[in-house]
């Protein structure tokens, strides 16, 4: 049983407004990555790795990867060229 603060504080949180609970919803998701020069194409790899691994756990799935030089522009030419996310 948690009693005390533990309780108390999460109460007042969510009576505020400041916290939300929602049930739990599995995710489609996108991987858009900045090249950099400094950072190894293996490192960005990896980071693709330890995504597709945790949303698979979550029961999430990953659709892309779309690696881009100029994030501002290029990520959102990236992100049009995403297939469609259905359910």
């Amino acid at each position: 049983m948690i009693a005390g603060e533990a309780v108390v504080l999460p109460q007042a949180l969510l009576a505020g407004g400041a916290l939300e609970i929602k049930p739990y919803a599995s995710v489609v998701a996108a991987l858009i990555a900045t090249e950099l020069s400094s950072l190894k194409p293996s490192v960005m790899g990896k980071t693709r790795i330890v995504l597709e691994a945790r949303l698979a756990f979550s029961g999430s799935r990953f659709l892309a990867e779309r690696r881009v030089r100029d994030h501002a522009e290029a990520a959102a030419r990236a992100t049009r060229r995403l297939p469609a996310i259905t359910g």
